[in-house]
């Protein structure tokens, strides 16, 4: 997404004129204009053909409105308040856009998306989610070497979306879940390690993925790793048997000596479900489990087991609600690094076992909750 200046600019008041948008046309070039002292102006190539105007300003009056309301464009380039100057990033290649009126950092808004046009941008010092963060690009592709383009690597576009959102589906158009009611035989994720992984899923809620195209972080209490997701699991004719089953796994479980648990496990590091997903490798005590699932499936009058063999995992607190546009997929997989890099130090603090509660039935409302209520 490129810090954009609106088709209908000249209209519109002073502070709405400023958006993000993902095309790179007249109203996201810009044109680089250097002052004293390390600083430069920015111009927008939309103004290209006036006498004067059209360059990124901190207004006189910032400390007194709003944070959004604080950026404009001006008539000139001679006031503090157009100058800028670029601060190193956090990572190479990306940087800070520092205003020398203020002081203050270039930024997006964190709920930028469900904003209105006029309100993505706003001043302000710089934090750990990156949304201070810059790419400053040369802009020849476009058709302009004499400008640049300025790039939001945390602003992410919503494209098309998955089959969990929507009416009827697991969650709401704001990233809600909502009613989606079903049966199914899970193993929660121990308190003990839910607390230890806790990190890995704040950090993937502070990425630009998270913010934009998944859905709202879930109940740490979700974790979960799903035994048997056939929804006649909990059907009537059925049920006293799958009670038996459950019983005659713990008994087993038990009688192993054996702690019930995930190994092997991982965090899923490529794809669509890259950080939302931990895969596991293995489940022990093995035998029992074997067992359990083969009874569950037979009762469910199914051939395959659900989830299929080799594709245990456990969900970890968000969905994917939203695609990013090819262009972006980059961008939306980086976001995801650091996520990825918290969780494995999660993980590699229990030897990448991740302990869990026997398996129950459970008849959910909702993907916020899988109670032992059967």
């Amino acid at each position: 997404m490129y810090l954009h200046v609106r088709a209908t600019w000249e209209e519109l008041p002073r502070q709405d004129t400023l958006m993000l948008w993902v095309e790179e046309d007249a109203g996201s070039l810009w044109m680089v204009e250097r002052i004293d002292g390390g600083y430069f102006s920015l111009r927008t190539k939309r103004a290209s053909g006036l006498p004067a105007g059209g360059f990124l300003h901190v207004r006189e009056t910032w400390e007194d409105v709003d944070p959004k309301d604080a950026l404009m464009l001006h008539a000139n380039s001679d006031s503090h308040g157009s100058h800028w100057r670029i601060a190193p990033g956090p990572t190479p290649g990306t940087s800070y856009l520092a205003n020398r009126r203020s002081g203050s950092f270039l930024t997006v808004r964190r709920n930028w998306a469900s904003e209105r046009k006029g309100d993505h941008l706003a001043i302000a010092a710089p934090a750990a989610d990156n949304l201070s963060v810059w790419t400053m690009e040369p802009a020849a592709p476009a058709g302009d070497p004499d400008c640049v383009l300025l790039q939001s690597p945390s602003a992410i576009v919503r494209a098309d979306p998955t089959r969990d959102v929507g009416p009827g589906k697991k969650f709401a158009w704001d990233g809600g879940c909502q009613r989606f009611p079903g049966f199914s035989v899970v193993a929660s994720v121990s308190p003990a390690a839910r607390a230890t992984l806790r990190a890995g899923m704040e950090a993937v809620g502070r990425s630009a993925k998270g913010r934009s195209l998944l859905s709202k972080p879930l109940p740490l209490g979700s974790l979960h790793m799903t035994v048997c997701g056939f929804n006649n699991v909990g059907g009537l004719p059925i049920r006293e048997d799958v009670y038996g089953v459950l019983g005659t796994f713990r008994r087993e479980v038990r009688q192993s000596g054996q702690p019930f648990r995930a190994c092997g496990v991982s965090v899923r590091n490529a794809g669509s479900r890259k950080a939302i997903k931990l895969d596991v490798g293995s489940i022990e005590p093995r035998a029992p489990f074997e067992r359990l699932r083969m009874r569950l499936t037979g009762l469910c009058g199914e051939q395959e087991h659900s989830p299929r063999d080799g594709s245990l995992h456990i969900t970890f607190g968000f969905y994917e609600l939203w695609k990013a546009p090819e262009n972006q997929e980059n961008i939306v997989d980086r976001s995801l690094d650091a996520a990825c890099r918290e969780i494995n130090a999660g993980l590699r603090q229990m030897n990448h076992e991740v302990p869990l509660e026997l398996p129950h039935l459970s008849n959910y409302d909702d993907m916020a909750s899988f109670p032992d209520n059967c």
